[in-house]
């Protein structure tokens, strides 16, 4: 038998095969589209290796499920939504901390709760959204101490959500050193999320593409993240444990629960980042998606003793209206249009009651 026949037969064969591949993949794009269509949001996240994820720098991001919602999100330069606030803008500044909540999926640029809270303050704050999606309370503060205390705000927003302290987990960046008396940032551990993000990185566009355009992709990827997402925050358990957050509430002898360590490392951080605002001369007020707090006892006592002690401030949002499809986004989120109105206003409220309180110190420089 010659080369030629045996080369043509391989590359039948090989069409087949590709031509087969294809053929299902459009099968299954027609059929996600038609039956079960897909959330898609792109372009999704940068990464960068002292935070993850983060937002893309000067993009509109499309959020939609084909014929049931699409919203746009747009990011400023340096990667938060809203109008780019330069550093040296004399106005008094609020700093907004959170997830996807404060970043605001599932509304409009001028519809999210930092947006309505410069409008409903009648322009003697700059707002500063540095929500974003899929983070957690190390990575609101690593953003804080890196990039948002250089606006030396008057107030920081910390927005929590039940996501946040198994968030913290995920990605452990940031740990407070006593003797230092402040916070000591790690690298970022690439377990199998993070190692996905940072190889991800590095094709953007071919990324990009398959998030705004393949539901299939989607599909695949919605359920394998939260198999990773599992396996990296138990992995992630001694380490957190090893930087001293948890060990006395869960013990050595035997493994402790991921929610447990969960909360005390979350407690860890909170605890000395309000305390570090608070002597800083920075009002801290920290507000939580209607019940989800309640879903961390051992937080919701720690905020609630730092409340009393002065060092934050918590507005419980459930006296604020109840969750429902009034008030919910078509996306998903408990929080949309009607809620971040209506979070705004309270917010507002609460500032306008604290104003004729100057605070003591204002250096709210990061810590070396």
């Amino acid at each position: 038998m010659t080369l030629k026949p045996v080369l043509v037969k391989v590359l039948a064969r090989s069409a087949l095969v590709v031509g087969g591949t294809l053929v299902g993949l459009l099968l299954l794009e027609i059929f996600f589209r038609l039956f079960f269509p897909q959330v898609m949001l792109t372009p999704r996240y940068d990464y960068l290796p002292e935070i993850g994820i983060i937002n893309f720098p000067g993009v509109k991001m499309q959020h939609r499920r084909p014929g049931v919602f699409h919203f746009t999100y747009t990011t400023n330069a340096e990667r938060y939504r809203g109008e780019l606030i330069p550093f040296d803008d004399v106005s008094e500044k609020i700093v907004v901390l959170g997830d996807s909540f404060a970043f605001g999926y599932g509304v409009e640029d001028d519809e999210t709760f930092s947006a309505r809270l410069e409008r409903n303050l009648g322009g003697r704050y700059r707002v500063v959204n540095l929500g974003n999606g899929g983070w957690g309370l190390t990575h609101q503060i690593v953003r804080y101490l890196t990039f948002g205390a250089k606006y030396h705000p008057k107030i920081v927003i910390l927005q929590f959500c039940k996501n946040d302290p198994e968030d913290n987990l995920l990605t452990p960046l940031v740990t407070w050193n006593d003797s230092r008396t402040t916070f000591v940032l790690h690298r970022i551990e690439q377990k199998s999320i993070n190692r996905f993000r940072r190889i991800i990185s590095w094709s953007k566009p071919v990324y990009t593409l398959l998030t705004g355009h393949s539901q299939t992709y989607n599909f695949l990827r919605n359920r394998l993240y939260h198999v990773a997402r599992r396996k990296d925050q138990q992995e992630n358990i001694s380490q957190v444990q090893t930087a001293g957050a948890g060990a006395t509430a869960t013990g050595i002898s035997e493994m402790p629960r991921a929610s447990s360590v969960a909360e005390d490392y979350y407690n860890d951080l909170l605890e000395h980042f309000a305390r570090w605002l608070h002597d800083s001369g920075v009002r801290l007020i920290m507000i939580s998606v209607q019940g989800h707090l309640e879903t961390f006892p051992a937080i919701k006592t720690k905020v609630v003793e730092l409340n009393r002690e002065g060092v934050l401030d918590y507005l419980d949002t459930r006296e604020w209206f109840d969750l429902g499809p009034d008030y919910a986004s078509p996306e998903g989120h408990d929080w949309g249009t009607k809620a971040h109105a209506r979070v705004a206003e309270e917010l507002a409220r609460h500032v306008q009651k604290c104003e004729s309180v100057e605070p003591q110190k204002r250096d709210t420089h990061p810590p070396n």
